[in-house]
């Protein structure tokens, strides 16, 4: 993917995130991809990848609805994620670069003027997969745009910091199903 368009992506997610009522964040994240399904197969190992993000998680502040609906919130990313056989070719490789949406509910209220604590995540994502010629069942080179789903539990450890597992599941094409496991930490500004 261009980093011609990441950069407009960006810009035009900050300006969403600085609109939003309530206790608005933007942030990082940092992922160890555990590859399953038909990945480990494709790329020639199961060694873990690596993923990072940036998002912005938007509220909606308690005095506007009740308190319970207040505890759910949406979550913009945009991110990428690779995964290599180590010491192999560059061409057996498995790329994917994601727009998402996730909702997140929180499942305790204990009263704080931030939400913390375990979390239930349940999202949606735009893929663009490129996988490498040697990682591909045609022998080429393949690019494709798919949907993903990721479901997970988090917890919000503090107002700068949570921790979540995920599980992420697409489709390159018949002959590639993706399924991830994720290790997430997130850093919020």
């Amino acid at each position: 993917m261009s980093k011609w368009f990441i950069v407009p992506a960006l810009l035009l997610a900050l300006p969403l995130c600085a609109e939003w009522p309530g206790d608005n964040k933007v942030g990082g994240q940092i992922r160890l991809d555990v590859p399953g399904a038909d990945l480990p197969d494709a790329v020639g190992s199961s060694a873990p990848g690596l993923g990072l993000s940036i998002q912005a998680e938007l509220h909606t502040p308690p005095f506007r609805f009740e308190r319970s609906e207040s505890m759910i919130c949406a979550r913009l990313e945009l991110g990428g994620d690779a995964w290599r056989k180590l010491g192999g070719s560059g061409d057996r490789s498995v790329d994917a670069y994601h727009v998402g949406c996730d909702v997140l509910y929180f499942l305790k209220d204990d009263g704080r003027e931030f939400l913390n604590g375990p979390y239930l995540i349940g999202g949606v994502e735009g893929m663009a997969w490129v996988v490498g010629a040697e990682a591909s069942s045609t022998g080429m080179q393949e690019r494709a745009f798919r949907a993903g789903f990721s479901v997970g539990l988090g917890c919000r450890l503090s107002e700068s910091t949570d921790v979540e597992l995920k599980f992420l599941g697409s489709q390159v094409d018949p002959s590639l199903k993706v399924g991830v496991a994720m290790l997430c930490l997130d850093v919020w500004l």
